[in-house]
């Protein structure tokens, strides 16, 4: 947990840093540091051992649609990402997931959070254990939020209701509970799509 306490307060300052103006690269630094921390993890929370030994069962199949899905608790489109990275390893896989966790919340703090509580958001996002620390033990339900993240646009700006539902059904496909993403439709009952 150190390790967490250390990237923390680097990060952090490093986001402050760019939020008072002293440094125009210090909210992309922070969240490389973080990147670097998340990508290069190794055993790191409670399911990440699990989620190494379905990816080696995964690779005994030579074939994708030789996979039994009905062996697995963990949705379609998991097992699909897994056996696409079999020839570059676990590892890789952990590494790029870990890269589009980051720039995720990297584009969702620069977009929404004015730039001098940049700081305040990694500190949020790195110490609540719900967010990063839970995540990168959770990583189905990881990926599932950040597709979630970026459908929500879709919504927040009035773009596309058919862009926001196809991509809460490609997060369900990860992990069942992106599904749940659809029921904010209901808060939107006068949406009308322009742009479809």
């Amino acid at each position: 947990m150190f390790e967490v306490v250390l990237l923390a307060v680097f990060a952090v300052f490093l986001a402050w840093f760019d939020g008072i103006g002293e440094s125009k690269y210090g909210l992309k630094t922070a969240f490389l540091l973080i990147f670097l921390f998340a990508g290069l993890r190794y055993n790191f929370g409670t399911d990440y051992m699990s989620y190494l030994e379905m990816f080696k069962d995964i690779e005994r199949y030579k074939d994708v649609s030789d996979i039994d899905y009905s062996d697995y608790y963990s949705e379609s489109l998991w097992l699909i990402l897994c056996y696409l990275f079999k020839p570059f390893g676990f590892f890789s896989m952990i590494f790029v997931l870990s890269a589009f966790y980051c720039y995720t919340y990297y584009i969702i703090i620069k977009k929404y959070v004015n730039k001098k509580y940049y700081w305040f958001a990694v500190l949020i996002y790195i110490c609540f254990t719900d967010l990063m620390l839970v995540q990168l033990s959770a990583i189905r339900q990881a990926l599932s939020i950040c597709i979630f993240i970026y459908s929500i646009q879709y919504l927040l700006e009035k773009r596309s209701i058919i862009k926001y539902i196809a991509l809460c059904i490609l997060a369900g496909s990860f992990h069942t509970s992106g599904f749940s993403m659809l029921l904010l439709l209901i808060f939107y009952p006068k949406y009308s799509d322009k742009n479809n």
